[in-house]
């Protein structure tokens, strides 16, 4: 099951990333930008989703996406440290 998970995952983040290749003009195969941003995406996602399982009292999960996304979007748009 594992294994079928791990597929599934990776097929959504590569659809993902081809979604975001294409709204940003960007070539897939040469630049490692859209593959990134799905991979966070799809962190940010997880994150949400293990924060709406463990909530107590139960909370909508829709906000917990929409807050973990935001905050992805935050740091997106934070410059980078000295040397990064």
């Amino acid at each position: 099951m594992r294994g079928e998970y791990l597929k599934v995952n990776f097929e959504t983040q590569n659809a993902l990333a081809a979604a975001i290749a294409e709204r940003t003009g960007t070539d897939l195969g040469a630049d490692m930008f859209p593959l990134i941003l799905a991979g966070a995406v799809t962190a940010a996602s997880q994150v949400a989703i293990r924060r709406w399982y463990a909530a107590d009292p139960p909370e909508p999960l829709r906000p917990i996406l929409e807050r973990a996304l935001r905050q992805l979007a935050s740091a997106c748009s934070q410059p980078a440290p000295p040397g990064g």
